[in-house]
């Protein structure tokens, strides 16, 4: 919910989107504790699991982690940018440059809604409505 307004999918919610950054610092600290004497997730080598949370993390970590943000989680962190450096990653994902800032919603918190669709013009029949 915190990176839906960024990207425009959805309006600006103030409290979803502090329930999500407190959800994501929860689970943050939870990979962080796990990582403290692991490389990686499962195993001495990237498996599915490594791709899968670090595929997730991508766009947090460019648009939303300001460094003030990832400062906790240096495990993470060293975690997350050898997992998003090695050549397999790069040549899919390309570079993920690491966000300087967080980025806020357009105008600053709130996105507009999307319209709302166009009514159907009156005396049109759906399918299945035959005279």
């Amino acid at each position: 919910m915190w990176l839906y307004p960024v990207i425009g999918y959805m309006p600006y919610n103030e409290a979803a989107t502090a329930k999500s950054k407190s959800d994501v610092t929860v689970a943050l600290t939870t990979l962080e504790k796990y990582l403290a004497d692991k490389t990686y997730l499962v195993g001495h080598k990237i498996t599915l699991a490594d791709i899968t949370v670090a595929s997730a993390l991508v766009y947090p970590m460019k648009l939303l982690f300001s460094p003030e943000f990832r400062a906790p989680f240096p495990n993470v962190m060293r975690w997350f940018t050898t997992c998003v450096n090695q050549p397999q990653f790069t040549a899919v994902i390309g570079e993920v440059v690491l966000a300087t800032a967080e980025t806020l919603p357009p105008n600053g918190s709130a996105v507009a809604a999307a319209p709302a669709p166009a009514a159907a013009p009156a005396g049109k029949k759906g399918k299945g409505n035959a005279p």
